[in-house]
């Protein structure tokens, strides 16, 4: 009884292709593997359910159920004597203990249409045999191998992908940190000159930064004067007059919130 119910588990393996990986990524294997997109997706579904994964008596009694019902489905008029259906079962565990049960039936499918070629498989007398069945199973296993080393290379540059963005978000946060307490140091800059120019809209596309109108009136009023006195700068700040005179009221503004610690680091408003 626990028998047949490991056979019908295994017969239900899903037929589609593993989303996992997501499908375009099974197509991609497919395609290098060279193989239909519906074979590389079950050929990824049966991975995880190798027959090394049962202990070797459940092995066994599923598989002398399993491998005589197959025979007959493809062709086999005759019963498979007991000791050549033993051989049978003693081949499958000990050369392909990494194949699912459900594959043994798509080798045989495989094989019946002609996507597999296997020399001398045919049917002896109509007995199976154990030759036929190790040469028709090295055929499939030949072409499932492609599909195999295709889905592992998929994987490696998935998680390859994955430990890097996880590392660029890491990135992300470590600077973000870095950056608040930057600003909360009220001696980070000597002066508004020193301040990096991206500072301005960085700080307040992430709200940290209130701006009233008296205080941007202010500094623009200010940022006028330097921009004379700082004419020659033109390796620092733009030589055109109103966008230096942009250039210094942002880094002013900047450099003041930051004398002042006048920051919040929840969304802040800008008034109108």
């Amino acid at each position: 009884m626990i028998a047949k119910r490991e056979v019908q588990r295994m017969r239900s393996l899903p037929q589609i292709p593993s989303t996992k990986l997501g499908v375009s990524s099974v197509k991609a294997i497919a395609k290098r593997a060279e193989v239909p997109t519906l074979f590389a997706g079950f050929v990824i579904d049966a991975r995880p359910h190798p027959i090394s994964a049962m202990d070797y008596e459940k092995a066994m009694r599923v598989l002398m159920l399993e491998i005589p019902s197959i025979a007959k489905e493809y062709g086999a008029r005759e019963e498979i004597p007991p000791r050549i259906q033993a051989e049978c079962v003693r081949l499958v565990i000990e050369k392909f203990p990494k194949m699912a049960v459900a594959e043994i039936r798509e080798a045989f499918r495989q094989w019946s249409v002609g996507e597999i070629k296997a020399y001398n498989a045919e049917f002896y007398k109509g007995q199976l045999s154990a030759g036929q069945l190790g040469r028709i199973l090295a055929a499939y296993w030949k072409r499932r191998t492609q599909v195999e080393s295709q889905y592992l290379e998929e994987v490696a540059t998935q998680e390859r992908k994955d430990r890097m963005a996880i590392e660029a978000a890491s990135a992300r946060d470590q600077f973000e940190l870095d950056f608040i307490q930057k600003l909360q140091n009220p001696d980070a800059f000597e002066s508004w000159l020193n301040v990096p120019f991206w500072y301005y809209n960085f700080i307040l596309n992430r709200g940290y930064m209130e701006l009233s109108k008296e205080e941007v009136q202010e500094v623009w009023e200010d940022a006028k004067g330097l921009a004379i006195e700082t004419r020659k700068m033109t390796d620092k700040l733009p030589d055109d007059f109103e966008e230096r005179r942009k250039a210094i009221a942002r880094r002013l503004m900047v450099f003041r919130k930051i004398k002042r610690q006048d920051f919040c680091f929840e969304p802040c408003t800008i008034e109108e």
